[in-house]
C-alpha cells in the first residue's frame, strides 16, 4: 500500500513539475505555442466544438492545454469573435466557463511552482480598482438593481482576468496573440468574400455593402473592430520584417484584410483603420502622398456625380450622421439631468428611453444600445467619475506606446512600438463614433481584445526598461 502510494505521489509531482510547471523558455519543446498547432487546434475546435461537443476538440483541448496553459489563451482569442455565432444564452457560459479554466491552471501553476510570484502593473491595478469604485459609487444613490449589480459584478471579474493575463503573458506571446487573433478573420473574409462572389452586378454589390453583409460573424461592426486591431501588425510586418517570405505572407494579408474592411461598411472601423494608415505614412515619409491621395478622392468625388451617388449609398452617407448627432445631443442631455453621479453602470438602455423622438432613432438605437460614443457613455453612466475613467482608458495607453517609443532600439521592437500605437490611434478614433471596443460594462467580448492588447504593450514596455538597464548596468561594469 505504501509503495503504491509513494508511486502515486512520484506522478502527481512530476505530472506538476513537467506539464504545470515548464520552463517558459525551454526551446526543446517544440509545440510549446506552435502557431500550427494552434492553428489545427483553433480551427479543429471551431468547427467541430460548436455544433456539437465532440471528443477530438476535447482530446486536443485538454492535450495542449495541459503542455502549455497559454494555449487557452491563444484559443480563447482564436475562438471568441466565431462563438458569437452561436446562441446568446451559450455566449456567456463559454466565456466564462473558459476564463475559470484558464485561472485554473494559472492557480495551479502558482501553487505548485517554487515561486509564488505575481507581477502587476501597478497602472492597471490602480484603474481596475478605480473603475469599481466608482461603478460602485454610481449605482448606491438609487438603490441597486439586477443589472447595476450584475455591470459591477462583471467588471470585478473582467479586470482580475486583464491583471492575471498581465501575470501570464510575455513580450514573446505578441506574435502568438496576433496569429490567434487573424484565425477567426480568415474565416471571416472567406464566408464573407463568398456572399460577394455570388452577385457580380455592381450595383447589387452596393446593395450588399449596404446591407453590412457579414457573412459569418453577426455583427460587421464587430467584423470591422477585429480587423482594425489585427491590421496594423500585418502592415508593420509588410513595411519592416527582415524576412522577405514572411513580409509577402504578411502583405497578402494585409491586403486580404483590408478589402474585408471596406465591406464591412462599419464606418467608425473604418475611420479608425484611415488613421491607422495615417500613422503608417508618416513613419515611412509618405505623408504627402496619403495627402494626395485624400484630395484626389475629394476632387473625383465633386466631378463625378454617379461615384459620388454610388459611394454614398454603399456607405450610407445619405443618411449622414444624423442618428448618432441625435443620440450624442439626447445623452449630454441625460449627463445633465442626472448629475453628479450619472443613471448608474448598466442602466443607460433604460434611461435613454424617454429621449427616443423617432422611429428611425429607435430601431437604430435598439441594435446598438449605447451612446456612439465613449466618452459620452462613461459620462452617462458614471457622471463626473466617467471622465476619470475614460481619462484613464486613454492616459495608460498613450503613456505606454509614448515610452516603448523613446526606448526602442533594435527594429523588431520599433516594429512592435509602432504597431502597438497605431492600433491605440485606431481604436481611439473608433471611440469617437462607438461606444464598445474598450470598456463597454465590462463585457468580454469585445471589450477584452484592447485589454490583451494593452496587457501585451505594457509587457513589451517593461522588456524594454529592463533591457535597458541590463544594457547600462553592463556599461558600467
Amino acid at each position: 500500500m505504501m509503495n503504491y502510494m509513494g508511486s502515486y505521489i512520484a506522478g502527481v509531482k512530476k505530472f506538476f513539475s513537467e506539464i504545470i510547471v515548464y520552463n517558459d523558455a525551454d526551446k526543446r519543446v517544440i509545440f510549446n505555442g506552435s502557431i500550427i498547432i494552434l492553428v489545427i487546434s483553433a480551427i479543429a475546435c471551431a468547427l467541430a466544438g460548436i455544433y456539437s461537443l465532440t471528443v477530438f476538440p476535447i482530446i486536443i483541448l485538454a492535450y495542449f492545454s495541459l503542455k502549455n496553459y497559454k494555449f487557452l489563451v491563444y484559443l480563447f482569442i482564436s475562438l471568441s469573435p466565431i462563438v458569437t455565432t452561436i446562441s446568446p444564452s451559450l455566449i456567456n457560459i463559454f466565456y466564462y466557463g473558459f476564463i475559470a479554466v484558464i485561472l485554473f491552471f494559472w492557480l495551479a501553476r502558482k501553487l505548485f511552482s517554487s515561486s509564488m510570484t505575481f507581477e502587476y502593473s501597478r497602472e492597471l491595478l490602480i484603474f481596475s480598482l478605480l473603475v469599481v469604485l466608482f461603478s460602485v459609487v454610481s449605482v448606491l444613490p438609487g438603490g441597486v438593481n439586477l443589472k447595476e449589480f450584475l455591470a459591477v459584478i462583471r467588471y470585478i471579474i473582467f479586470f482580475s482576468f486583464v491583471l492575471i493575463l498581465y501575470d501570464m503573458l510575455e513580450t514573446y506571446d505578441i506574435p502568438k496573440i496576433f496569429i490567434a487573433m487573424t484565425i477567426p478573420l480568415l474565416v471571416a473574409a472567406y464566408f464573407l468574400f463568398s456572399v460577394y462572389a455570388q452577385s457580380l452586378n455592381p450595383l447589387a454589390m452596393l446593395e450588399l455593402i449596404r446591407l453590412k453583409v457579414t457573412g459569418f460573424l453577426p455583427s460587421a461592426n464587430l467584423l470591422g473592430l477585429l480587423l482594425m486591431s489585427v491590421l496594423p501588425f500585418w502592415i508593420s510586418v509588410t513595411l519592416w520584417w527582415d524576412k522577405p517570405k514572411i513580409r509577402i505572407f504578411a502583405g497578402i494579408l494585409t491586403s486580404i484584410f483590408t478589402l474585408a474592411m471596406l465591406l464591412s461598411n462599419s464606418r467608425a472601423s473604418i475611420f479608425g483603420f484611415a488613421v491607422a494608415v495615417l500613422m503608417f505614412s508618416i513613419w515611412t515619409k509618405k505623408f504627402k502622398y496619403y495627402i494626395a491621395i485624400i484630395l484626389v478622392a475629394v476632387l473625383v468625388f465633386a466631378f463625378v456625380p454617379q461615384l459620388n451617388s454610388m459611394v454614398k449609398i454603399a456607405y450610407r452617407m445619405d443618411r449622414g450622421t444624423s442618428s448618432r448627432v441625435d443620440i450624442w445631443k439626447n445623452t449630454i442631455t441625460m449627463i445633465y439631468e442626472n448629475l453628479p453621479f450619472g443613471v448608474g453602470m448598466g442602466n443607460y438602455g433604460t434611461a435613454y428611453d424617454k429621449y427616443f423622438e423617432s422611429g428611425w432613432e429607435r430601431r437604430f438605437f435598439e441594435r446598438m444600445p449605447h451612446a456612439h460614443n465613449f466618452l459620452l457613455s462613461k459620462l452617462a453612466e458614471l457622471g463626473i467619475f466617467g471622465l476619470f475613467v475614460a481619462f484613464g482608458v486613454y492616459y495608460i495607453p498613450i503613456r505606454t506606446i509614448i515610452r516603448s517609443m523613446k526606448i526602442s532600439k533594435n527594429r523588431k521592437d520599433v516594429i512592435i512600438s509602432r504597431c502597438f500605437t497605431a492600433i491605440f490611434v485606431s481604436f481611439f478614433a473608433h471611440s469617437i463614433f462607438e461606444g464598445g471596443g474598450m470598456l463597454q460594462e465590462g463585457r468580454v467580448q469585445p471589450d477584452m481584445l484592447f485589454w490583451v492588447l494593452l496587457v501585451l504593450a505594457l509587457k513589451h514596455k517593461l522588456y524594454l526598461e529592463r533591457q535597458g538597464d541590463d544594457n547600462l548596468l553592463s556599461t558600467k561594469a
